[in-house]
């Protein structure tokens, strides 16, 4: 058992007096897809009142109303909600290391593919179907490549060690 399955990946910031929690699991992504929105769009230099609206109710752990979201939006200002929702996703994302793991160039669709993510998770390493849709996707990716270097379909990834031999004359 890592470290990473005993704390979750949740992001909290204070909002008058109370803790609100935002997590970008599989259901969270499933939802801002169903609303035509991509994870990545919370990442831009600007973004619209409407679409941070959209990941702030996506992302809550637990259901406040729609009035209270915007109340939330109209009290921090979008900027800030903007900044949480946008710290959360980059929680939830994996981290690549480029000295660890090559990461493929993208293709003509930077979507991904969680059909294939689904496979690898549910089919192959037979977990349920829960921990694929409660999971984020580092923590999918992270759980991949420890079954896979463990089962032998990777090869442990290889770390550089970089030295600063600057004044070693």
């Amino acid at each position: 058992m890592s470290l990473g399955e005993l704390l979750p990946l949740e992001y909290s910031f204070d909002f008058g007096g109370a803790q609100l929690h935002l997590r970008y699991d599989m259901n969270a992504l499933l939802k801002l897809e169903r609303e035509g929105l991509e994870y990545n769009a919370i990442l831009g230099d600007t973004v619209k009142g409407v679409t941070v609206l959209q990941f702030l109710h996506a992302g809550l752990t637990e259901d406040i109303g729609k009035e209270r979201e915007v109340g939330i939006i109209s009290a921090l200002g979008i900027d800030e909600v903007w900044e949480h929702c946008r710290s959360a996703v980059l929680l939830s994302l994996p981290e690549y290391d480029p000295l660890e793991i090559p990461t493929p160039s993208p293709k003509k669709s930077s979507k991904p593919d969680y059909r294939k993510l689904h496979t690898l998770i549910c089919d192959v390493m037979r977990k349920p179907e829960e921990f694929f849709w409660n999971s984020t996707l580092r923590e999918l990716l992270s759980r991949w490549l420890d079954y896979a270097v463990a089962k032998g379909y990777m090869k442990p990834p290889e770390r550089m060690e970089m030295y600063d031999t600057e004044g070693m004359d």
